[in-house]
């Protein structure tokens, strides 16, 4: 046994609870998972637009209006975070 361990107790396993479910939806967090999402629909969408031959001008301008409301989206939510970041209450911390 290593020196530096001995003597001292295992680490018990750790049992979530709601406390820790409700800290994933911070704002931040919730913000990055739906907008990994996002990301993850753009690029299947430019793969399909990819490999497709007729029609791919009506899916080329789709996939443009997707991704500059994704675009305005994103920003639209930093904006906002930092926002009320900056609130003397601070909301998201």
């Amino acid at each position: 046994m290593d020196a530096n361990l001995a003597g001292k107790r295992p680490i018990a396993a750790y049992v979530a609870g709601a406390e820790d479910y409700l800290a994933l939806m911070k704002p931040r967090i919730m913000s990055l998972a739906v907008f990994t999402a996002l990301v993850g629909f753009l690029s299947a969408v430019a793969m399909q637009l990819r490999g497709e031959q007729t029609g791919a001008g009506r899916a080329a301008r789709r996939l443009f209006r997707f991704s500059i409301l994704y675009l305005f989206l994103l920003f639209a939510i930093l904006l906002i975070e930092r926002e009320l970041t900056a609130m003397p209450w601070r909301i998201a911390a």
